[in-house]
């Protein structure tokens, strides 16, 4: 059989060479992809150890060739060109997000418009192309052997139980090698294989790029479908344990609320604001609030305000968003739960559950509005859950974008809303400019920044959309304080999550690697600034105090206030916790992710009294 295997035979149906031929140029292109790939991912080491770890997986991939009837053997092009698209895809993301995509994407399709195609195109290098060029040319070398390749017959029995065999030991032999660098990667020599393997693929979830990187391509995707099946369970009733489990956390967070110690950083004011103005700034990092170009502050208006005794400036916030991105923020900030375990918590449950929201609890008139259309991550449907009683996105107000921008438009939009209130308002404005790829078409560039020396393109772009922002912000400030409103609204400015893609690079390497986003509270009645490390989540028990909204043994958020001078640091999506904290305190902050995907799953407001 194995002479028949090898015989150099280019026709016949005997003749097994360009069966073999074919599929050998397959892996090998395959085999490139993945190096390409990994030279930019890293984590693998030497090229040696990337072929050998990622051979295997690729055997699992392409195993169902062996199989195919001769008319179908073009199908060993499927896994190379969707390997390519896959690849491609995630580097895409990889550079947004320093991770590849979850699986739970399948479930987030709605997604794909304008903006996400825009941002992809922003992201795009030149060797990208290699994602196309390689299955090009395999399918040209199908092309021309395509007789050859139909005229070979069907494998035989032995054939195939050869082609399993081999491709189970390749396998087994790549999962060895994964275990092996497992060993060194958590210090322990000395553990055996098996329970080193068992340990590696029961690893907690960090990052997706993580857990494929120490798995290998088959393992990560096993743990994928998982995730997605588990996923199209759904919701399901509130059981006693569940009950439980959440009155429990939320009474421990009721007790640190209301035994709040005073927080030295800060001073209080006299009374609590009437009216709220919430910015939700897209991809504001900690690092543009002192950014300069040529010695001017890229930020001027934003700079003035945290130099300002009325403000309380928060600038080492942890970005807590998971999958969902920035509706994984704007759920945060607006409901004090943290996203769900896999998938975007606004699509899966925007429409349907009760949040709970500062809106709802808010005594007067609420607006939520969007620097964009409002079709991705479920915005309108998730806002009017969170509980504001006016949404609106750019389609009302898309005259004034081509004139002033996004944003700009949509804080012209905000200045008539609040024209028509007859009371106390809140009002929410999501901004969309300073997303990538930083390149707003109502926008003018201004020359300062466009024609400084040492600063890379994308750094650029991101600081005149940042420097856009700030202006915007400044016209409307003083458009409050014209209408005479300044002392009496509170303005909050937070950053949805970081953008490591225009991060300042030197200050995250000085930070340990760490994205750092800002929020400042003006005219809130604390003044202030705070150096500890807090969470997304922390922001929505600060704002119910400040507001005077706490409910006491009622529902305050899963994170802790701001203003209490015991948190001291925030756990993010990955499980990973930064800043310091004691082992009990880490363990909250871990629990808090559990018992919110246990809310949100269960709808927890709807189905208990304590939402209605």
């Amino acid at each position: 059989m194995m002479k028949r295997l090898l015989l150099l035979r280019p026709a016949g149906r005997d003749g097994f060479f360009p069966v073999l031929l074919f599929y050998a140029v397959c892996m090998l292109a395959l085999l490139l992809q993945w190096s390409v790939a990994y030279e930019e991912l890293g984590g693998y080491g030497s090229w040696f150890v990337l072929v050998a770890k990622g051979i295997g997986d690729l055997a699992v991939l392409t195993l169902p060739y062996w199989f195919l009837r001769p008319r179908w053997r073009w199908m060993l092009l499927l896994p190379v060109w969707g390997m390519s698209l896959w690849w491609w895809l995630n580097l895409l993301y990889f550079r947004f997000w320093l991770d590849i995509v979850p699986p739970s994407s399948v479930f987030m399709m709605a997604n794909v418009d304008s903006l996400l195609l825009g941002s992809m195109a922003g992201l795009w290098v030149l060797a990208d192309l290699l994602f196309l060029l390689i299955p090009v040319a395999v399918t040209l070398v199908y092309v021309a052997m395509k007789v050859s390749i139909r005229g070979c017959r069907s494998c035989p029995l032995k054939v195939r139980a050869f082609a399993v065999l081999a491709t189970a030991a390749v396998f087994f032999g790549s999962q060895v090698m994964h275990t092996v660098s497992f060993r060194r990667f958590m210090h322990a020599p000395d553990a055996g294989l098996a329970e080193a393997t068992l340990a590696r693929w029961q690893f907690p979830l960090t990052s997706y790029f993580q857990v494929m990187k120490i798995n290998g391509m088959v393992v990560y995707l096993v743990r994928g479908a998982h995730e997605v099946g588990s996923e199209l369970v759904g919701q399901r009733s509130l059981t006693p344990h569940d009950r439980e489990t959440i009155a429990d956390y939320l009474s421990a967070n009721d007790d640190a609320l209301r035994s709040l110690p005073d927080e030295e950083e800060v001073s209080w004011g006299d009374s609590h604001p009437v009216n709220v103005v919430m910015v939700v700034v897209e991809s504001l990092n900690t690092d543009a609030l002192a950014a300069s170009v040529g010695g001017r502050l890229v930020m001027p208006v934003l700079n003035r305000l945290v130099c300002s005794d009325s403000s309380l400036v928060i600038e080492r916030v942890i970005s807590q968003i998971k999958d969902g991105g920035s509706g994984d923020g704007q759920l945060i900030y607006n409901s004090g739960l943290l996203p769900s375990r896999s998938g975007s918590a606004a699509m899966k449950y925007g429409s349907k559950n009760r949040f709970n929201g500062l809106a709802e609890r808010f005594n007067g008139e609420t607006y939520a509005l969007f620097a964009e259309p409002g079709r991705v991550w479920n915005e309108p449907s998730a806002f009017r859950s969170y509980g504001f009683a006016t949404v609106l996105t750019s389609y009302a107000f898309e005259d004034m974008v081509e004139v002033h921008g996004a944003d700009g438009a949509m804080f012209r939009m905000a200045e008539d809303c609040i024209s028509k209130a007859e009371g106390p308002f809140f009002v929410e404005l999501v901004t969309a400019s300073m997303h990538v790829p930083f390149n707003d078409p109502g926008v003018e560039p201004v020359d300062w920044i466009e024609t400084a020396d040492g600063v890379d393109d994308m750094r650029r772009a991101y600081l005149q959309m940042v420097n856009y922002f700030d202006r915007e912000l400044g016209r409307f400030l003083g458009w409050l304080e014209e209408k005479g409103l300044s002392e009496s609204t509170m303005v909050v400015i937070a950053a949805d999550h970081c953008q490591t893609v225009a991060a300042d690079k030197a200050r995250m390497e000085a930070e340990g690697g760490v994205c750092y986003i800002p929020v400042v509270i003006v005219n809130g009645g604390v003044g202030g600034r705070i150096d500890r490390v807090v969470g997304q989540v922390d922001l929505y028990p600060t704002l119910l105090q400040l507001l005077g909204l706490v409910e006491p043994g009622g529902y305050n958020g899963l994170g802790r206030s701001m203003l209490d001078p015991r948190l001291r640091s925030a756990t993010d999506g990955a499980g990973r916790t930064f800043g310091d904290a004691d082992p009990a305190e880490v363990e909250r902050q871990r629990e808090a992710y559990e018992v919110s995907d246990m809310i949100l799953r269960c709808d927890y407001f709807r189905q208990t009294a304590q939402g209605e």
